[in-house]
C-alpha cells in the first residue's frame, strides 16, 4: 500500500523535525546559561 506508507512517512518526518527543533531549542537555553554564568 503506497498510500500508507507515504502516510506514516509524513508522520515520521513531522514528528522527527519536532525532535530537531526540541534538540535545537535545549542547545541554546544550555548555551544562554552558559553564557551567563560566566558573566
Amino acid at each position: 500500500m503506497p498510500g500508507y506508507s507515504m502516510l506514516t512517512g509524513l508522520n515520521f518526518n513531522f514528528l522527527f523535525s519536532i525532535n530537531y527543533t526540541f534538540i535545537l531549542i535545549i542547545i541554546i537555553v544550555i548555551i544562554i546559561i552558559k553564557l551567563l554564568c560566566q558573566v
